[in-house]
């Protein structure tokens, strides 16, 4: 199936569904491959999302193709917007959960590390996933009030 990509003036806008791995106190980021656009970026895995496709169904999808394990799908996170360019990017985020990590094999990253929150900010993150990172805190911080 081909992604849903939306033409707004002369720019591209496409919806992307992001998964967020939280497991034992760390977050699952990928590393963009050197091929391919925004390359070794690091980012929350995910994709684009296909016609008529719903946006959970898309986060595993997404998963199994890049990461190789079957996503349960937990509760939405929060949608953002980015504009790059020449794309401009809706992300729609949940938490979902991976039964057994150990098979996680990347099929089209560079790398992968599990992060604290706040070694986060370490890594060279991608624009739009920057926004997801500054929701994670808020709710850390909620939650240790």
């Amino acid at each position: 199936m081909a992604a849903i990509t939306y033409s707004k003036s002369n720019k591209s806008f496409v919806t992307v569904g992001v998964g967020i791995i939280h497991q034992n106190g760390k977050y699952l980021i990928c590393q963009r491959s050197t091929s391919g656009s925004l390359p070794l970026y690091w980012e929350f895995p995910g994709g684009k999302q296909e016609k008529d496709e719903r946006i959970q169904d898309t986060i595993v999808r997404e998963l199994l193709e890049e990461l190789n394990v079957k996503a349960n799908i937990e509760h939405k996170l929060g949608v953002y917007q980015w504009q790059y360019p020449l794309v401009s990017v809706r992300l729609i985020c949940y938490f979902v959960t991976i039964k057994d990590i150990s098979m996680i094999h990347l099929n089209v990253h560079a790398d992968m590390k599990w992060c604290s929150l706040h070694d986060l900010t370490k890594y060279n993150i991608l624009p739009s996933n920057k926004q997801i990172i500054e929701t994670l805190k808020v709710q850390h911080t909620n939650l240790i009030k």
